[in-house]
């Protein structure tokens, strides 16, 4: 699947701020479920944050628990407007490097934490969104070759095992579904729970990129 990272990222992060930058401060102090420990504020302070650190070239470390701490210390005494115009200001610039760099991890990184902002806050949406489809696809590409496992999208693409007597099929699953539980937002029971033909227990290890979820995530 072709895509452009420096729109991808232009599209993410106006997306997040155009949706946060309509919250009130009790919504910005919301504990955010999906990253046990954060508030919305924290979140942001994260998303925002990670841009300035990749335009001032504070990258050893990068993606690890204390380099993405870092951000959220760094921005804990502005305000959310602060964060997201500071980010805004920047988006363009590290769209840019982003896509001279050809990674598309933080392109996923902003929207998964769009969406665990909309699961702290009761507020879906965005679920059909270009980034939900292209990184559903980015996040099942390890799975091409694996020969136990066939992954039957509702969108008609399969990916895994072209047999159809695989081990392990899991059937009529949306993208939105394999972008939150393969980026570790569900459980592994509910993920088990999928429509599953055959036992899904042996392919379980394999599944979650990040995750599982150590509780239910509630995403209905």
């Amino acid at each position: 699947m072709g895509f452009d990272i420096e729109q991808l990222y232009r599209q993410g992060a106006g997306s997040y701020i155009d949706f946060v930058a309509g919250l009130d401060e009790d919504a910005w102090t919301r504990p955010v479920p999906c990253c046990p420990e954060w508030t919305v504020h924290d979140v942001t302070a994260h998303v925002a944050g990670l841009a300035d650190d990749v335009l001032a070239g504070r990258v050893e470390g990068a993606g690890t628990d204390p380099w993405t701490a870092e951000q959220v210390v760094r921005g804990h005494d502005r305000t959310v407007p602060e964060l997201l115009d500071g980010w805004r200001r920047r988006v363009d610039e590290v769209a840019g490097i982003f896509k001279a760099f050809d990674d598309p991890r933080p392109v996923l990184d902003v929207h998964t934490h769009e969406h665990d902002v909309r699961q702290a806050l009761g507020r879906p949406g965005a679920r059909s969104s270009e980034i939900v489809k292209i990184g559903a696809d980015l996040v099942l590409q390890p799975l091409q070759e694996h020969h136990e496992l066939r992954v039957e999208l509702d969108d008609g693409r399969v990916i895994g095992s072209e047999r159809h007597g695989a081990a392990v099929t899991l059937r009529h699953v949306t993208p939105f579904e394999v972008f939150r539980s393969r980026l570790g937002r569900r459980s592994l029971a509910q993920v088990t729970a999928y429509d599953w033909l055959g036992d899904p227990a042996g392919v379980m290890g394999d599944w979650f990129v990040f995750g599982p979820a150590p509780h239910d995530i509630d995403e209905r």
